[in-house]
C-alpha cells in the first residue's frame, strides 16, 4: 500500500497546496488502493478534486489523461499544475492554421492531408508535447 505524505508539497505538487483539505487524503487513498483501472469518486463542490486526482496520478506514476468538460477547467488545471509537467491538448479547431493564414484548425489543410507547415503548426506542436507528457489535460 502506498503511503500518502502529510502534505501535497511532499509529493512534488505545487507549493500553493501546503495542506490536505478534509476528505482529500482519504480520496487519494481510495484511488491509489483501487484494484481497477477506472474509479469514480463523488466529492462535493470545493473539496479540491483537482488536487486529489493530480496527487493520485503522481503517486501511481505512469501516464494520466484528464478529460475536462470546459476550457475554463482546463485553463485552471494548466495554471495550477503546468509547473509539474502538465501538458494540454485541445481540439484542432482551437489552433490557428498558417496555410492559408485565415483558416482555423478544423478547416485546415492538414485535416485532409499533410502540409509543409506541420513543424511550426500550433496544433501539431501541442500534440507532440502532449504525446510525450506523463500528465495531459
Amino acid at each position: 500500500m502506498l503511503v500518502i505524505p502529510d502534505s501535497p508539497v511532499k509529493l512534488g505538487l505545487p507549493g500553493k497546496f501546503i495542506a490536505w483539505r478534509d476528505c482529500q487524503k482519504e480520496a487519494v487513498r481510495e484511488i491509489t488502493k483501487a484494484d481497477r483501472r477506472v474509479i469514480a469518486l463523488n466529492l462535493p463542490t470545493g473539496s479540491g478534486k483537482s488536487l486529489v486526482y493530480m496527487a493520485a496520478a503522481k503517486m501511481l506514476g505512469g501516464r494520466t489523461a484528464i478529460l475536462t468538460a470546459t476550457k475554463a477547467l482546463q485553463a485552471q488545471l494548466m495554471r495550477d499544475f503546468s509547473c509539474i509537467g502538465l501538458a494540454e491538448i485541445k481540439g484542432r479547431a482551437n489552433y490557428p492554421c498558417y496555410y492559408p493564414k485565415w483558416l482555423m484548425g478544423s478547416d485546415a489543410l492538414c485535416s485532409v492531408l499533410e502540409c509543409d507547415y506541420s513543424g511550426s503548426c500550433p496544433y501539431h506542436i501541442a500534440l507532440r508535447i502532449a504525446r510525450q507528457a506523463s500528465l495531459v489535460v
